[in-house]
């Protein structure tokens, strides 16, 4: 493919480079380039990148194309031959970034960035965007145009501008990612073509998230959501329908499962498996272990195992999802928080489950909520008394039935569900208490001073607009999660428990398609819906949600087919589909009606919350 369109249409004229050439940046003449200096802004260690003039503009840097590699702190310095032969305006400076972890610790394919030459020129993600911002065969607008909605006071191109530096560090892990899965997805593309496309889709993205009042990127956003909605643009991704696979577990002599608290010893075979699994079994839950005649169940392997594709664990549930009678608003709000590319979201398989010789229906098998560097990964324990930077995994839950539990000065019921000791505590309560403290002070919108530096806004608002389109009556009541990674800030998720979800509940109102509830359950909310940078970030990230709906449609009616033949032998087993079971608001008498009661109230949810978050959100 030919060069990215980097300059004028017309033909390029050779020049000399001792002679005066225009450059972008704010209309003005410098004089001649000879000396290309600056920085590469990249998150990992920048020392050995190379930058070279891409006189051949094919965003790459050939053998014959003038380049330097840049020191420790990414800073570069490339001085031309007098009499370098170059077009006008100049070719891009390209710096060829090498394999390594992204800025959300995967590990990332190299990529390019790329700026137009400057006095002293800055190579970021916001000068790449900016450099290919012109159409195939059109010229770039001169600067300062209105560009993405950035305020004119913030100039991309200095080196020693914070603002575009934030900005720019947030889009980097974006158009690394997406230029990445262009280049080796289903239908690779080459650097150049990657790249563009990449462009123009954080771009379209990173412009959704710009605060029209201030020209700046909204404070609550993080770059996973840019980089979530980045790679939906070039290339989506669905949730697939897993397969039903039928596991059978026996307990030693037959021995009943009684107890949510005494393990029991038993083997785990799974259909297809060599061998069976040592595994001890107890039940789980709260309302479903007390009131439903289809128990769940927890599994402590013997050893750390891979179960159905997941990684290993040695801690599983058994999900028996007995009242939920589509079997899958659990599968449906992880698939939801899949989409929306929240940190960790809990593997599930579905499985037909025998016990003892006795067949009790389709299950799903689940990763627990816990910390595990692949499940909620909280960083190095703490092992002193005294540690500020303590990470720790939280459940809002109003029962408080852990031994180490603390209600905040906001009242939010706060269990630890993490390894910790009572002389710990303190270290829990200092940062909850600052937290809260930056949260209801005056200066809460601050992005220095207020609550940015220990709520990290970006997860709670994901995690509560799923809460709200299911209309969760637990959420942030119990089954809620929250986590500090080691130094970090307090994290929001993952989702868990929706069986009695999405219009399958009798009481509190939450059967109804319309009326707020979530927003209801949290002190937070009240405080941070003040917040018009958070209403706003929350309104452009619903209506990224609201358009992932139909294929989260496609996904109910796909994983329906999967179940065509296990739902029967379950309901059969269970034969509740004309039968009220507490909580249900509805009794449909039909696998097939209870899927579109399902489908068509998510459908009627979203319709009212659009209108309600187009308005007022």
């Amino acid at each position: 493919m030919g060069g990215l369109p980097h300059a004028a249409s017309a033909a390029p004229v050779a020049v000399d480079a001792g002679q005066a050439v225009r450059t972008a940046k704010l209309g003005e003449s410098v004089e001649a380039i000879r000396n290309f200096s600056g920085r590469v802004d990249v998150a990992i260690p920048a020392a050995g990148i190379q930058v070279c003039l891409d006189v051949d503009g094919d965003f790459d840097c050939s053998a014959a194309e003038p380049a330097i590699t840049t020191d420790a702190a990414g800073n570069f310095s490339l001085t031309l031959a007098a009499r370098t032969a170059l077009t006008s305006p100049p070719p891009l400076l390209v710096a060829r970034i090498p394999a390594g972890f992204d800025a959300t610790g995967a590990m990332q394919e190299a990529y390019r960035l790329a700026s137009r030459p400057m006095p002293v020129t800055v190579i970021s993600a916001l000068t790449t965007l900016d450099a290919l911002r012109a159409p195939t065969g059109g010229a770039v607008p001169p600067m300062p145009t209105p560009w993405l909605g950035l305020a004119s006071t913030i100039d991309i191109h200095d080196p020693d501008d914070v603002t575009a530096r934030r900005i720019g560090m947030a889009v980097l892990p974006a158009l690394a990612s997406a230029t990445t899965r262009l280049m080796t997805g289903s239908a690779p593309m080459n650097i150049q073509a990657a790249t563009a496309g990449a462009a123009r889709a954080a771009r379209q993205v990173l412009a959704a998230y710009i605060d029209p009042a201030t020209g700046n990127l909204l404070h609550t956003v993080a770059p996973r959501t840019l980089r979530v909605e980045t790679l939906h643009q070039v290339q989506p991704e669905t949730c697939a329908a897993q397969p039903v696979t039928p596991i059978s577990i026996r307990t030693r002599d037959a021995a009943p499962i009684d107890s949510k608290v005494t393990y029991v010893p038993a083997t785990l075979q799974i259909e297809g498996a060599d061998t069976a699994v040592a595994t001890d079994i107890r039940g789980r839950g709260n309302s479903t272990w007390e009131l439903m005649p289809k128990k769940p169940y927890r599994l402590k392997l013997g050893k750390k195992a891979a179960l159905l594709g997941l990684p290993a664990s040695k801690n599983w549930a058994l999900l028996a999802n007995y009242a939920d009678k589509t079997l899958m608003r659990n599968a449906l709000a992880a698939c939801l928080s899949r989409m929306l590319g929240m940190d960790y979201t809990p593997g599930q398989r579905y499985v037909e489950l025998t016990l003892n010789g006795d067949y009790v229906g389709v299950y799903q098998l689940s990763e627990l909520v816990e910390v595990a560097d692949k499940r909620v990964n909280i960083g190095e324990p703490a092992t002193e008394a005294v540690d500020p930077g303590m990470g720790f995994l939280l459940e809002i839950d109003g029962r408080l039935d852990e031994v180490l539990w603390y209600y905040s000065q906001a009242g939010v019921p706060y269990t630890v569900k993490s390894d910790m000791t009572p002389a710990q505590m303190p270290n829990l309560v200092s940062f909850v208490d600052r937290m809260e403290g930056e949260l209801y002070s005056t200066s809460f919108k601050d992005p220095q001073a207020g609550y940015d530096a220990h709520l990290d806004a970006d997860s709670l608002i994901d995690l509560y607009l799923i809460n709200e389109l299911f209309r969760n009556n637990d959420g942030f009541n119990s089954s809620t999660f929250a986590y500090r990674p080691r130094g970090g800030r307090l994290q929001f998720g993952p989702v868990w428990d929706f069986d009695i979800a999405a219009g399958n509940v009798n009481y509190n109102g939450n059967d109804a398609i319309e009326g707020w509830w979530t927003r209801y359950q949290n002190p937070y909310f009240q405080r941070l819906l003040q917040d018009e940078q958070f209403r706003r970030h929350m309104q452009v990230r619903w209506r990224y949600l609201a358009g992932r709906l139909p294929d989260l449609g496609g996904f109910a009616f796909a994983t329906a087919a999967t179940l065509a033949e296990p739902q029967a032998r379950n309901f059969t087993r269970w034969p509740i589909l004309d039968t009220w079971v507490w909580p249900n608001a509805v009794v449909k008498g039909s696998y097939a009606r209870e899927l579109k009661y399902l489908v068509d109230w998510l459908g009627g949810r979203a319709g009212w919350m659009n209108v309600q978050l187009d308005n007022a959100p």
